[in-house]
């Protein structure tokens, strides 16, 4: 578990090419992965605990606890749905779908709207915040869907029993 909490920490190291304004951040990757390797609970942990360590080594502005459960949950829903079916691409992509769409589509623009109301109602300031964040999701979910699928088959070649 320490191993994904470090590689999430080490991705945010890794800048967003300037063309995207920030956009273009795959921390979720790491977490995603960690739960549907060591189960769902472990991509909890890993995503609550890489939050709060990126957050000590980049603050980006205020801490918000809405934040780290969202990162935490980033971990813990594709697991959750995932458990016990078998972890081929159509399976890994709504189970990412799922969980990047409740936390980055629904969670992470209400957080932001409580944070700095952007808007004077709350539909109108979600609104704002999270059709760029679809967008974002739109590219976002098929890529991790994709890597993931590709790290699983190369770790069951190793393990044998990641898949299953």
């Amino acid at each position: 578990m320490a191993v994904f909490v470090a590689l999430t920490v080490a991705v945010r190291f890794i800048p967003a090419p300037p063309q995207t304004h920030g956009l273009f951040h795959f921390l979720a990757f790491t977490i995603i992965l960690s739960g549907l390797v060591l189960g769902w609970q472990a991509g909890f942990w890993v995503g609550a605990i890489s939050d709060v360590l990126c957050f000590m080594l980049f603050p980006t502005g205020p801490y918000f606890p809405g934040f780290t459960l969202t990162q935490a949950l980033t971990g813990a829903i594709p697991a959750l749905l995932i458990n016990g079916k078998e972890k081929n691409l159509v399976n890994l992509f709504w189970a990412i779908s799922c969980g990047q769409l409740s936390t980055k589509i629904l969670l992470v623009p209400l957080f932001q709207y409580i944070l700095f109301r952007p808007a004077d109602n709350l539909w109108s300031g979600w609104c704002l915040l999270a059709l760029p964040a679809l967008g974002v999701q739109l590219i976002h979910i098929p890529i991790y869907a994709w890597s993931i699928h590709s790290a699983l088959k190369y770790l069951d070649t190793k393990k044998g029993t990641v898949l299953r």
